[in-house]
Protein backbone atom coordinates (compact mmCIF):
# COMPACT_ATOMS: atom_id res chain seq x y z
CA UNK A 1 0.00 0.00 0.00
CA UNK A 2 1.30 3.66 -0.85
CA UNK A 3 0.82 6.41 1.13
CA UNK A 4 1.61 9.61 -0.06
CA UNK A 5 3.62 12.24 2.13
CA UNK A 6 4.34 15.60 2.29
CA UNK A 7 8.29 14.30 1.63
CA UNK A 8 7.61 11.56 -0.47
CA UNK A 9 5.69 8.56 -0.45
CA UNK A 10 5.88 5.31 2.00
CA UNK A 11 5.35 1.90 0.36
CA UNK A 12 3.76 -0.64 3.38
CA UNK A 13 5.36 -3.92 2.24
CA UNK A 14 4.31 -5.47 5.65
CA UNK A 15 2.71 -4.46 8.53
CA UNK A 16 2.14 -7.51 10.83
CA UNK A 17 1.44 -7.87 14.70
CA UNK A 18 5.38 -8.37 14.94
CA UNK A 19 7.08 -6.35 12.59
CA UNK A 20 6.59 -3.78 9.60
CA UNK A 21 8.61 -3.54 6.82
CA UNK A 22 8.18 -0.35 4.61
CA UNK A 23 10.27 1.16 1.37
CA UNK A 24 10.44 5.12 2.53
CA UNK A 25 10.96 7.98 -0.77
CA UNK A 26 12.31 10.55 0.42
CA UNK A 27 12.66 13.76 -2.25
CA UNK A 28 15.28 16.01 -1.86
CA UNK A 29 15.44 19.05 -0.04
CA UNK A 30 12.44 17.55 1.99
CA UNK A 31 11.85 16.54 5.46
CA UNK A 32 10.00 14.89 8.04
CA UNK A 33 8.52 16.04 10.63
CA UNK A 34 10.48 15.96 14.53
CA UNK A 35 8.71 12.93 16.16
CA UNK A 36 9.34 9.55 18.04
CA UNK A 37 7.55 6.55 19.18
CA UNK A 38 6.21 5.82 22.54
CA UNK A 39 6.65 1.87 21.63
CA UNK A 40 8.01 1.32 17.56
CA UNK A 41 11.53 0.15 17.41
CA UNK A 42 12.76 1.19 14.03
CA UNK A 43 15.66 0.42 11.91
CA UNK A 44 16.58 2.30 9.15
CA UNK A 45 18.72 1.42 6.06
CA UNK A 46 19.52 3.49 3.14
CA UNK A 47 19.01 1.67 0.03
CA UNK A 48 19.95 4.24 -2.09
CA UNK A 49 20.51 8.64 -2.00
CA UNK A 50 22.08 10.69 0.98
CA UNK A 51 20.05 11.05 3.65
CA UNK A 52 20.35 13.68 6.93
CA UNK A 53 19.23 12.42 9.73
CA UNK A 54 18.64 14.69 13.29
CA UNK A 55 18.26 12.68 16.08
CA UNK A 56 16.84 13.84 19.95
CA UNK A 57 17.79 12.28 22.83
CA UNK A 58 15.02 11.58 25.79
CA UNK A 59 14.68 14.98 26.78
CA UNK A 60 13.63 17.28 23.61
CA UNK A 61 15.14 20.20 25.20
CA UNK A 62 17.69 20.90 22.71
CA UNK A 63 17.07 19.22 18.98
CA UNK A 64 19.03 17.52 17.03
CA UNK A 65 21.63 16.74 19.59
CA UNK A 66 22.80 14.43 16.96
CA UNK A 67 23.19 14.23 13.47
CA UNK A 68 24.02 11.20 10.93
CA UNK A 69 24.71 11.05 7.60
CA UNK A 70 23.52 7.70 5.66
CA UNK A 71 25.65 8.32 2.34
CA UNK A 72 26.53 4.78 1.40
CA UNK A 73 23.96 1.69 0.78
CA UNK A 74 23.91 -0.28 3.45
CA UNK A 75 24.09 2.25 5.75
CA UNK A 76 21.79 1.67 8.76
CA UNK A 77 20.98 3.00 11.97
CA UNK A 78 18.49 2.06 14.63
CA UNK A 79 16.08 4.17 16.74
CA UNK A 80 14.81 3.54 20.05
CA UNK A 81 11.08 4.41 21.45
CA UNK A 82 10.62 7.90 22.81
CA UNK A 83 13.65 9.31 20.79
CA UNK A 84 12.53 12.37 18.57
CA UNK A 85 14.19 11.94 15.06
CA UNK A 86 13.57 13.56 11.44
CA UNK A 87 15.23 12.86 8.15
CA UNK A 88 16.02 15.56 5.31
CA UNK A 89 16.80 14.44 1.89
CA UNK A 90 20.13 15.83 0.71
CA UNK A 91 19.29 14.03 -3.29
CA UNK A 92 16.27 11.83 -3.81
CA UNK A 93 16.34 9.18 -1.85
CA UNK A 94 15.10 5.39 -0.67
CA UNK A 95 15.12 4.51 3.13
CA UNK A 96 14.44 0.42 4.44
CA UNK A 97 12.15 0.73 7.34
CA UNK A 98 12.41 -2.49 9.75
CA UNK A 99 10.45 -2.19 12.61
CA UNK A 100 8.09 -3.27 15.39
CA UNK A 101 4.20 -2.81 14.39
CA UNK A 102 3.38 0.56 13.09
CA UNK A 103 0.08 2.40 13.89
CA UNK A 104 -0.55 5.81 13.85
CA UNK A 105 -1.51 6.67 17.05
CA UNK A 106 2.74 5.92 18.44
CA UNK A 107 3.82 8.91 16.17
CA UNK A 108 3.73 11.95 18.61
CA UNK A 109 4.72 14.63 16.45
CA UNK A 110 6.71 18.32 17.10
CA UNK A 111 6.84 19.78 13.81
CA UNK A 112 5.19 19.40 10.52
CA UNK A 113 6.58 17.67 7.06
CA UNK A 114 7.83 20.06 5.14
CA UNK A 115 10.55 21.44 1.99
CA UNK A 116 12.74 23.73 3.26
CA UNK A 117 14.28 26.86 1.39
CA UNK A 118 17.38 26.95 -0.28
CA UNK A 119 19.23 28.87 2.23
CA UNK A 120 18.13 26.78 5.39
CA UNK A 121 19.31 23.23 2.85
CA UNK A 122 22.71 24.84 2.14
CA UNK A 123 23.30 25.78 5.53
CA UNK A 124 22.17 22.48 6.81
CA UNK A 125 24.44 20.23 4.48
CA UNK A 126 27.24 22.51 4.17
CA UNK A 127 29.12 21.10 6.65
CA UNK A 128 28.77 17.73 4.90
CA UNK A 129 30.32 18.51 1.64
CA UNK A 130 33.64 18.09 0.60
CA UNK A 131 35.85 20.29 -1.02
Amino acid sequence: MIAHKVWGCEDILVNEREYCFKKLYLQHQYRCSIHHHEIKKETFILDSGIVLLELGSKDPISFPSKLIVLSKQGDQVTILPGIDHRFTGIVDSVILEISTHDFQEDSIRSSSSSKITAEEFDALVKPFLKG
